[in-house]
């Protein structure tokens, strides 16, 4: 299995992992300052640079079965943490500046940004939902931020979903097959629901479903993700209380608290493996990769398998794997 990983520090790694090993090994490397967030498809990507004046975008283009960089756009001291290929746009998070900055591409490489629409906070994540629909997750402005995208890639927002006073919305996921949108939020440590319908229209409908504790500790939850099976929801946790939560999601979408795994000093992101048997967690403190086993029938996380540290002093902060 092939695994990307973005970092805090210079370079983009792609490793080849044995998940019945329990091996990693480091294929190579591309130089990417600060590349805390990617999107990946099958012959290009897109990644942030979080870096201050220098902050930007990347995007690559996969050649001989290497990813090569075909541009970068600066965006001064936007230290965007997240990015969507949204079609004929691609879409930043701006953490450091309060925006969502649009670009427009050329040949799939990115061009130039387009447009800049300001909602103060810190904009954590940019999803696609259904019908054209965009999310985005405020934390410091403790909502998340429904809109569409013009044909000119001016955003339209419609309406704001209030979370509470320090909640931090930061990471979303959605299921389409239950029309359920699932927030983490990181100062809670909660995860929220709404039920959607009319995605395609004007007047789209949110209606709360579900607030639920992930994190007892309430530290600074960070990831979350669906199995591709849609029977359980992951979410991780970091500083206070290291680790991965797995929630069982009824067949109306309810979730049901199931288990706590620990992990290495704060993971950032973690990823369910394409056969659904495993996760991997980048642990950003502990500058480790870290391979669990994931039971797809009851839910279960085993121990730590395996670990893996960069041969670099980068701290590992992003994952995907094919």
């Amino acid at each position: 299995m092939r695994l990307l990983v973005g970092t805090y520090g210079s370079a983009i790694y792609e490793l080849e992992v044995d998940l019945a090993k329990g091996e990693f090994r480091e294929s190579y490397s591309t130089p990417a300052l600060n590349a805390s967030y990617l999107d990946v498809g099958k012959h290009f990507a897109y990644a942030v640079s979080e870096s201050g004046p220098q902050s930007g975008a990347y995007s690559f283009e996969r050649e001989e079965g290497k990813w090569h960089r075909t541009a970068f756009v600066v965006n001064d001291k936007a230290d965007s943490c997240h990015i969507l290929n949204a079609g004929r746009y691609v879409l930043t998070a701006d953490f450091g500046r309060g925006t969502i900055s649009v670009f427009s591409k050329h040949l799939e490489a990115l061009d130039k940004v387009v447009y800049v629409k300001e909602v103060g906070g810190h904009p954590h994540q940019i999803i696609p939902l259904a019908g054209g629909t965009f999310a985005a997750a405020n934390r410091d402005g403790n909502c998340v931020h429904i809109f569409r995208l013009g044909d000119d890639g001016e955003i339209f927002q419609i309406v704001d979903l209030q979370t509470g006073d320090k909640t931090g919305p930061r990471f979303m996921t959605f299921d389409q097959k239950r029309n359920i949108l699932y927030l983490l939020t990181e100062w809670s440590g909660e995860v929220i629901s709404w039920r959607t319908s009319d995605l395609d229209t004007i007047h789209p409908s949110f209606v709360l479903y579900q607030r639920v504790q992930a994190d007892e500790a309430h530290g600074d939850s960070a990831d979350i993700h669906i199995t591709r099976d849609g029977r359980f929801l992951l979410t991780s946790h970091r500083n206070d209380n290291d680790g991965i939560c797995v929630f069982g999601i009824s067949a109306d979408g309810k979730l049901s608290k199931l288990y706590y795994r620990h992990t290495g000093l704060h993971p950032r992101c973690f990823v369910i493996t394409p056969d659904g048997e495993h996760v991997i967690a980048a642990c950003r403190d502990s500058q480790s990769i870290e391979l669990y086993d994931f039971n797809m029938e009851t839910g279960f996380l085993s121990s730590k398998r395996a670990s893996y540290m960069l041969s670099q002093d980068d701290k590992p902060v992003f994952l995907y794997a094919d």
